[in-house]
């Protein structure tokens, strides 16, 4: 994987202290640019959106920190599933255009696909199941030439469904949480009957092995 290069910005993010990452979300920038260009672009002025990371054919820039909230997905009044900013990464991909139709060069699909691998092998995020696409979060057109040729989507989630990502059983993250926080068996069966029960019990693990890190 290509280096990944930081510019975070000071603006355009929400400072975060207890954020679990359950999801990835896929976007493209939809203006031609490279990832250094989107980086200077916010880094210090108020924009009003923001993603962590923009990939290009050559390179990765970082511009919100993982445990914070960037603002990619927040703003829709309606959901197609349970990402939003404050449980997800979101990915912006460069773009170009061609005879009046954006596209996405392949080295920059490439490159974002290993960055996906990546965070999903750091956050224990499910690779087949919780990564999406802005368009599949809200039905924004975006990335613009996945939606229009939704084959471009399948074989993304092919190559990222292809990394060495272990299952963790809901036994597996119990045990880490009762060991991490001290936890007695009473307290973890409250949590199995809690309303939020996966979402808690998944954010509590990916904090008791992200603090390990």
């Amino acid at each position: 994987m290509v280096k990944i290069n930081r510019k975070i910005t000071q603006v355009n993010r929400t400072i975060r202290n207890n954020k679990s990452n359950r999801f990835i979300v896929i976007h493209y920038v939809g203006a031609e640019s490279t990832a250094y260009n989107n980086a200077l672009y916010f880094e210090k002025e108020y924009r009003g959106a923001s993603a962590h990371y923009f990939v290009d054919e050559n390179s990765i820039w970082q511009v919100v920190e993982d445990k914070d909230n960037a603002w990619h997905v927040g703003g829709a009044k309606i959901y197609y599933n349970e990402a939003r900013n404050d449980n997800s990464i979101g990915i912006e991909m460069c773009c170009k255009k061609r005879d009046g139709k954006w596209y996405i060069e392949p080295l920059t699909i490439k490159n974002t696909i290993e960055l996906t691998k990546m965070l999903c092998k750091k956050y224990g995020i499910n690779p087949k199941s919780n990564v999406t696409t802005h368009y599949l979060t809200t039905h924004k057109i975006c990335p613009e030439p996945f939606v229009r040729n939704p084959k471009l989507w399948e074989d993304f989630l092919k190559e990222v469904n292809m990394a060495d990502i272990p299952e963790v059983s809901l036994k597996e993250k119990e045990e880490k949480i009762k060991e991490y926080y001290s936890f007695d068996d009473n307290t973890i069966q409250f949590f199995e009957f809690y309303r939020y029960n996966t979402a808690l019990i998944d954010k509590l693990y990916n904090r008791a092995k992200n603090a390990e890190k």
